[in-house]
């Protein structure tokens, strides 16, 4: 743990040096581009100009913090089931890492050196050439200091974030298979290997529970991070499609997450619970035929009592209960109070463009207007002024 919290500290302190720079160095072609756009009259356009680019920066630098927060929240939840399988050697290794952060470093230096001083100057700076002092002073020496902002906040401290779900859900993948062969190799002839089988089930459950809450608690991590995005000033730091980016992966994950936890790994079990439970009661049922009332019959039905008591409902009630699942219900409980006291008139479409991407908002646009709820859609947006 020790050398992830160096690592993450030192590609922090990294982040946050050069997007000081990067905002002090910001011309007003950038700073209009960019900078949180703001509406007091009574400031001269030079303080003004001074404080947005003042708010841009400490916007950025908070991006750079709460990744770096979330990355280890996310290491140290993560560690848990993976005691000694992740380490930082293991994990740059790894070609999941290393591939996807060499062609995005790539494409983000390719982007800083031409792509983006190029594109402002097209819309902020027309006529300017590339040569210029002044270009070169306010917008291409200030998108070079990006580039060491954006590999290590989205690259090296996202592409760790990636890595170690990805390693986690090899491992847990590998754990539960175990886990699930172990139990129904086991050749259950007597009380000891029976009441063994109910224990392996009763751990290969909980670990299921375990791994479930895990992956719940990530994707509230992430819905948190985007709210905070679109509520605050990061928002105008960075350009629409990257938003949408952000959201269409969290939406995905949301519902990839949902299926493992709800269907896939809830199914696996009961084919287990199911096995054992057929083997029990044939052991049970012999005994009961030949008349032998024991003390074994009694282990017997005490044993069958446990593993009927061990369902699926047993097994969605470890679910919800846990820490990850009371979390999302909390956050979900709370964002509906919260909305009825304080946000009362905000309408719901707005609230899930939170959530969802532009083009899949624009799918539920056309699907509503096709079955004829296209009023109710509008009215739903903002309601209209007096007199239009």
């Amino acid at each position: 743990m020790q050398e992830i919290l160096l690592y993450i500290s030192s590609i922090l302190a990294v982040s946050l040096l050069f997007a000081f720079l990067a905002w002090s160095l910001y011309g007003k072609e950038a700073v209009e581009k960019f900078g949180p756009d703001l509406e007091e009259f009574s400031l001269s356009k030079k303080i003004l100009f001074r404080k947005r680019k003042k708010l841009g920066m400490l916007s950025e630098m908070l991006r750079a913090v709460e990744v770096a927060l979330i990355t280890i929240i996310i290491y140290a939840a993560s560690i848990q089931s993976t005691t000694g399988a992740i380490s930082l050697s293991v994990l740059f290794q790894a070609p999941w890492f290393q591939i996807p952060l060499l062609i995005a470093s790539s494409l983000t230096i390719i982007w800083c050196v031409f792509l983006g001083p190029w594109m402002l100057m097209k819309e902020k700076a027309k006529g300017a050439r590339f040569r210029d002092p002044d270009v070169r002073r306010y917008i291409r020496l200030p998108y070079l200091m990006w580039i060491p902002y954006l590999i290590g906040v989205y690259y090296l401290m996202g592409g760790f974030i990636v890595s170690v779900l990805v390693t986690c859900a090899q491992h847990d993948i590998r754990t539960l298979s175990e886990l699930s062969n172990s139990v129904q190799s086991m050749h259950v002839t007597s009380i000891e290997s029976i009441q063994l089988a109910a224990l392996e089930l009763n751990r290969f459950g909980r670990q299921i529970s375990f791994y479930s809450q895990k992956y719940i608690l990530v994707i509230i991590l992430a819905i948190i991070f985007v709210v905070i995005e679109q509520h605050s000033y990061m928002e105008k730091t960075q350009f629409g499609v990257s938003m949408d980016i952000m959201k269409a992966g969290v939406l995905f994950m949301f519902i990839g997450v949902l299926v493992v936890s709800l269907g896939y790994l809830p199914m696996i079990y009961r084919d287990v619970h199911f096995q054992i439970q057929i083997t029990l009661d044939n052991m049970v049922g012999t005994l009961s035929i030949s008349e032998e009332i024991t003390d074994t019959l009694t282990v017997l039905r005490e044993t069958q009592e446990h593993i009927e008591s061990h369902d699926l409902r047993w097994l969605f009630l470890n679910m919800i209960t846990g820490y990850g699942n009371i979390i999302s219900l909390t956050v979900i409980g709370g964002s509906f109070l919260l909305r009825n006291v304080f946000f009362k008139e905000v309408p719901f479409r707005k609230m899930a463009k939170l959530m969802l991407p532009t083009f899949f908002m624009n799918a539920i646009d056309q699907v509503t207007n096709t079955f004829g709820f296209q009023h109710s859609a509008d009215a739903l947006v903002t309601p209209k002024a007096e007199g239009e």
